[in-house]
């Protein structure tokens, strides 16, 4: 990153903020500029070393960083496909408590148990379909990072 940044004559702070695409980093000029740069000198931001420097360091994304491009979308699917399906079959269970659980109430606080599985369950379907709209964005196509043009004109 230091490397785009001296290129681009910009600090690494603009050039990580121009990377994560945070709004407003910098002016368009700028980003234009430091996204020229990154992709001249090659640059791929590592999702481990971002994760790292966030607290988020996972193990599973420092094996799947270092595989080809499919493979990670593969990867990815499976475990999308492994949250719905966990998160479907909690939710069943939640359904389950539900119908057998109207007759026996809470000794804490003296309400139905099936009332108490009423969020549980709709989180668990809220979240089995968010994993399924995430396993159809990891195979959307990813449109290019903008390039700058220049207009160079010959002497």
């Amino acid at each position: 990153m230091q490397d785009v940044a001296v290129a681009s004559n910009v600090s690494t702070a603009t050039v990580s903020r121009v990377l994560r695409g945070v709004e407003g980093a910098s002016s368009l000029e700028t980003t234009e500029r430091v996204l020229r740069c990154a992709a001249e000198l090659g640059y791929i931001v590592n999702g481990v070393a971002s994760s790292m420097r966030r607290g988020e360091l996972m193990a599973f994304s420092m094996i799947r960083d270092r595989f080809p491009h499919l493979f990670r979308r593969v990867v990815d699917s499976i475990s999308w496909i492994m949250v719905a399906v966990a998160s479907a079959l909690a939710a069943l269970g939640g359904w389950n408590q539900m119908q057998f659980g109207w007759t026996i109430n809470s000794p804490v606080v003296g309400y139905p148990l099936a009332v108490a599985m009423v969020p549980v369950a709709a989180s668990m379907v809220a979240l089995a379909v968010l994993a399924l709209i995430q396993l159809v964005n990891v195979w959307r196509r990813q449109p290019p990072l903008p390039i700058a043009e220049a207009n160079v004109t010959a002497d």
